[in-house]
């Protein structure tokens, strides 16, 4: 493996989070993700960090957003 080289010009990110908050609030239109989708990311994120301070597993909520 090696690095791969990107254009200055054409970087991006995705800032879910972000996004999804300042959607919520009226700040801007989501870009990157639809809002089931997004959805879907924070309720994974919520169960990770759960899971993580618990030491226990934690079943995500059956997929309703589809």
């Amino acid at each position: 493996m090696q690095a791969l080289a990107i254009n200055p010009g054409k970087r991006g990110f995705w800032r879910v989070e972000e996004e999804f908050v300042n959607a919520i609030r009226g700040r801007e239109a989501v870009t990157h993700t639809d809002f089931p989708t997004a959805v879907k990311y924070m309720e994974w994120t919520d169960a990770v960090t759960s899971s993580l301070r618990e030491r226990r597993q934690v079943q995500l909520p059956p997929s309703r957003h589809t």
